[in-house]
């Protein structure tokens, strides 16, 4: 039998968010602008104590979300605290949450003494992407 983890569990938030649709009628100096704020943002908070954001676009893939980020955290506080910094943002104040998925998950009793799986969060690499799919009724994935 193998030895327990001791790593503690993370907590995961995906969050499809709908930009609201009077956003694309601004001009394109002030879109510009509130993209660059929200980016940075995200880009403030690489490598950074706490939580790990991944952020990807959905356009064309949803007709009811546009972006998606995938925050890991050692716990809730700090995905509050970026929610709360994205919602002071100009993008972030036209932004509607879609979707709020939240979860915890744990190393894998499986790795044992192996490292981590290549291209995963962990390596710096832009590990997967989960997107809700609705089912017509009655169907199974």
């Amino acid at each position: 039998m193998s030895e327990p983890h001791t790593e503690p569990r993370k907590m995961m938030r995906y969050v499809l968010y709908q930009v609201d649709p009077g956003w694309r009628s601004l001009p394109p100096e002030e879109r510009s602008l509130q993209k660059k704020e929200f980016a940075d943002l995200l880009a403030a908070t690489e490598g950074g104590p706490g939580i790990d954001v991944h952020a990807y676009s959905t356009v064309g893939l949803r007709a009811d979300a546009d972006i998606c980020l995938w925050e890991i955290a050692d716990g809730p506080g700090p995905i509050q605290d970026l929610q709360a910094r994205i919602n002071a943002t100009e993008l972030g104040r036209l932004l509607r949450p879609a979707y709020s998925y939240l979860a915890m998950t744990r190393p894998s009793q499986y790795l044992g003494g192996h490292p981590r799986r290549p291209g995963g969060p962990d390596a710096g690499g832009p590990g997967r992407l989960h997107v809700p799919v609705r089912l017509p009724h009655g169907e199974k994935a």
